[in-house]
């Protein structure tokens, strides 16, 4: 990935939502829709502390900006100040 993050922010791979079952059946998230997701860091900024890549996160649902790449996969670009915790 060519983009470098600023500051105390990181990228990150947004895990996919939905869920399957044992029987091949797509679960998604609950209705209401206020669960937080997941996701792998791909980069960190140059101030960024105690977190490093690979690392999976939990972050809120509507904090961060979306980034689409060349590969037209979505990113988030996070604060580590979004970011709950670690997994």
């Amino acid at each position: 990935m060519n983009v470098k993050p600023t500051e105390d922010r990181v990228i990150v791979e947004v895990d996919d939502e939905a869920k399957v079952s044992k029987g091949g059946i797509h679960l998604p998230m609950k209705s209401n829709g206020e669960n937080p997701h997941t996701g792998t860091i791909l980069v960190t900024g140059p101030d960024v502390n105690g977190l490093k890549e690979k690392d999976r996160v939990v972050f809120a649902r509507y904090v961060g900006h979306d980034y689409v790449a060349e590969d037209d996969k979505t990113y988030k670009i996070l604060r580590t100040t979004d970011i709950l915790a670690t997994l």
